[in-house]
């Protein structure tokens, strides 16, 4: 899912009363989300991509370059997130999939 980081926070207080219910160590779990990121080569081409994120989706992805993206990302592995799915259409091509590797290796 997609939600911000103090969703995570409170949904994960909910996984884990559901792990203790069933006497289940949370820790065995890997918790991702759907990364509400669009990855974009840079901040202008991100300004571009927000014009064609339709109205309803816009507070759950925004278009961001290699360092606004990791950021962002950086918010949600502090509260406790260990991976992130992408859905982005976008990333068709070399050059975009680069972009994501940039992502992964700023996030260290």
């Amino acid at each position: 899912f997609v939600a911000s980081p103090e969703e995570f926070t409170r949904k994960l207080g909910v996984l884990e009363g559901h792990c203790q219910a069933v006497a289940r160590d949370p820790a065995t779990l890997i918790k991702t989300i759907g990364a509400p990121v669009w990855l974009v080569r840079d901040e202008q081409e991100a300004d571009a991509a927000a014009e064609r994120i339709p109205p309803a989706r816009r507070s759950l992805m925004r278009p961001a370059g290699p360092e606004r993206a990791a950021e962002i990302l950086h918010t949600f592995l502090r509260v406790g997130v260990q991976g992130f799915t992408f859905n982005n259409p976008n990333l068709t091509t070399p050059e975009l999939l680069d972009v994501a590797g940039r992502v992964k290796r700023l996030l260290g």
